[in-house]
This record gives structure tokens, sequence and C-alpha cells, in this order.
């Protein structure tokens, strides 16, 4: 069967059927894995995705390509600590596997991988530094974000229908919705610690 054919019928398949014939077919067909891990990962469905990395592995030990997959969905799940075990263990099976066995440059690109999803750990990293201390962060969901959006623009003194939490000073709508239910002063106290 043409690699064509064979990936149009793949995709054909419903998820079961995708996920058994992926293991079954891995060791023929190695880019199934990363086709099918990627389309769940996409599909945000890392619980899946993890469960058939991890059935990859246990059917082939040692494959690079999943340790790497491996190492790309837990950086994209958050969890570094296992992103960075994974990739380190490609990254050392690679070094002890001969070149010979791979088509050419994909060694050298799979390396690059490893050393980009690594670095991407210390970009975060720099991004966070970007932040000064003493920031505020809220989190909204669908239904107050709606509510809260029609004080966004407004200025301070416009509806000054409310009390601050903290010294209970008149406040506008927008310190209601935007600075933590507190007047400039107390927002400024608790955020950048000024007096």
């Amino acid at each position: 069967m043409k690699t064509k054919e064979f990936v149009s019928e793949f995709f054909a398949l419903d998820e079961k059927d995708k996920f058994n014939f992926a293991i079954k077919n891995a060791d023929k067909y190695p880019f199934l894995i990363e086709m099918y891990a990627r389309e769940l990962m996409e599909a945000n469905d890392y619980q899946a995705a993890e469960k058939f990395l991890k059935t990859i592995l246990e059917k082939i030990p040692e494959f690079p390509p999943v340790e790497i997959l491996l190492g790309a969905l837990y950086k994209e799940m958050g969890n570094n600590i296992l992103a960075e075990h994974h990739l380190t263990n490609a990254d050392k099976m690679l070094d002890m596997l001969s070149d010979e066995i791979f088509a050419s440059n994909i060694k050298k690109e799979m390396k690059q991988e490893i050393k980009r999803l690594l670095n991407a750990k210390e970009d975060t990293e720099d991004e966070e530094d970007f932040w000064e201390e003493g920031a505020f962060i809220e989190t909204m969901g669908s239904s107050d974000i709606k509510g809260k959006m029609r004080t966004f623009h407004m200025k301070h003194d416009e509806e000054m229908d409310y009390n601050c939490k903290k010294c209970s000073k008149k406040i506008s709508a927008h310190n209601k919705d935007w600075h933590a239910g507190m007047c400039d002063d107390c927002f400024n106290k608790m955020v950048y610690n000024k007096e």
C-alpha cells in the first residue's frame, strides 16, 4: 500500500481504531506515531496522547522520537520536569545510536528539536523577568469578563457608586472591576508596595 493511501486510510478510522492501528504498526510506520500524537495534542487531548506514547514506549523501548514527543507533550502541559527528563533521555539515546541508521540529517534535526524544546524553558524563565514585582493578575470566567468589559474604558471618576474594600473610600465602577475593588491608593499599596 502506498504511503498516501495508508495515511488516508488511517485518518478515516475512528479514535479507538486509530489508537490500536498506530500501536500495531508503530515499528513499520514510525511516522504514524508522530502524526497521531500531534493530532491528539492539537485536539488538547493530552491524556490520550500520553497514554498512546507510553504504550508505544512499552512496545519499542528507548525509541528517541517517542521520548521527544513525550517531552513536547509535557512541555505543552506545563510539566517541565517530565519534559526535561524525556528530552534529555532522547538526546542521550540519539548519541548512542549510529548515524548510519538515520536518513540524512534526521538525527541532526532531532537533536535540534530537543535543543529547541529545552531552550523554550529558558525563554519562558526570561519572560517571567518581564513582569514588575507586585504585578496584579486576576482570573475571570467568560461570564465575568462580559460584565467587566463595560467598565474597562471608564474613567476613575465615573459611576462612583462603590466603596473601597480596604478603606471604604468612594470608588468608580472601573476600580471595582479592574482594581480588585480598591481605590487607587490601596491598590497601589497592594501591588507596588508603595505608601
